[in-house]
This record gives structure tokens, sequence and C-alpha cells, in this order.
């Protein structure tokens, strides 16, 4: 039996946004793998670092004061713990609106402040809301990706990754730890372009946390673009 408790404060429903509980904490016992899991999984094989999923859904109805909704879900730092994870949990399309996954490594908060993201920045990737099953994958490719230290010698320079439900079009980002390294920062946009086999017709760009401080907005001035 391949088993892990998995801290997950929400559970699958019917209705499209998760049900928000405070201290729900599943065991999940696998006589074997899900068929979305790979036969790796089994193995139990380590990653070179630990990674920890938050969670954030800001209130619609008074103001938002950042961090308020923001809380930690469940770190982990094997391939068997990834895929025990994200077998269960709802996937980014059925997140309801203004809804947030970061997966950062451990240790990182997901805050432009964070000593090891505030000189650094993130490529983002826009997505249609019709493009809901492109949005899974795109978005399980990337932190798979991420977690398997899967951009060559710039890797280290990998924070983490946000997935945003939006309106019209979710975003996916790609934070980085130094957004001065020109060199760095554009393999590492190519190759995620390349990972997640996206064609001329999508296009990433780059902001610095930095403008993005200076304006108070989760978006500033695009530094480079691929």
């Amino acid at each position: 039996t391949y088993g892990t408790r998995v801290a997950v404060r929400y559970l699958m429903s019917d209705d499209p946004a998760p049900i928000v509980i405070t201290t729900v904490v599943n065991t999940v016992e696998l006589d074997e793998p899900s068929q979305a899991t790979p036969a790796a999984a089994n193995e139990d094989m380590p990653l070179q670092e630990a990674w920890t999923i938050w969670y954030d859904a800001p209130s619609k109805t008074k103001p938002v004061v950042w961090g308020e909704s923001l809380f930690q879900l469940h770190s982990f730092d094997s391939v068997g713990g990834f895929w025990s994870l994200f077998n269960n949990i709802v996937p980014p399309s059925r997140l309801s609106q203004g809804s947030y996954y970061h997966v950062f490594r451990s240790g990182t908060k997901p805050e432009w402040e964070d000593a090891r993201n505030e000189a650094g920045g993130k490529w983002v990737l826009s997505v249609q809301r019709q493009m809901v099953q492109k949005l899974n994958e795109i978005w399980l490719y990337t932190v798979m990706a991420m977690i398997g230290e899967n951009f060559q010698e710039y890797s280290d320079q990998i924070c983490g990754a946000v997935i945003s439900v939006r309106p019209q079009k979710d975003r996916i980002a790609l934070w980085t730890n130094a957004a001065n390294d020109e060199a760095a920062v554009m393999s590492i946009g190519k190759t995620w372009k390349s990972l997640l086999n996206l064609g001329d017709g999508f296009r990433i760009t780059y902001q610095a946390h930095k403008e993005s401080m200076k304006t108070n907005k989760n978006r500033g001035g695009s530094l480079y673009e691929c």
C-alpha cells in the first residue's frame, strides 16, 4: 500500500468552487497508483529540494490585505509526495475566480518582498478561460518542470510558480530570483515555452517585482518577452 498524509484544507465537490474548511487532514491510501500517476511515483524518488503549495482566495466582500487569505496546504520532497498531492486537490479549472495556487521552494514565501524573490521577477503566460483543459495541462507541466529542475544551469534561479483564476484570461507566472540576469531570464523563458510545447501564438512577458512594487499592482512594464 502506498499512502501519505495530505494536508488539504478543501475537498472536491459537485460545485465548481472548492469547499473551504479549516481542519480537515485527509489520509490517502492507494493500493495502486492513479492512472494519471507515473510508475516512478511508486519509487518515491526524492526531489533536489522540498516544495510547498499555498492557496489564496481573497474576499470579494471586504478590502484585500495581502496574506490575510493565504495559507499553506502541504509540502512535499519526493515524486510520490507530489503526485499524491496533485491527484487529490481541485484542478485550476475548477477553482473559483480570484483564487490562486502558489508552488514555491520550501522556506520561500510567495510574495515580492521575500529575500529570495525581491531582486527577481516573473514570466507571465495568459490562457483564455475557454481553454480549461489546456490550463490544467500547462500548470501541471510547469510545476513538474520546476520541481524536476529542468531549466538547465539556471534551475536554481527558479523560485516558484503561481496560477491565478480570472474572469477572461487565467494567468500562470514563473518566478525567478534575478531580473537583471538577462541571459538567465531569457533562457528560462525559452525553455519554459519549449517544455510546454507552446507555439509562436503564445507570447510570454517578463516583469520585474521592483517595478510591480513601485505601482503597488500585480503588473509592471515588461522587461523581456519571448
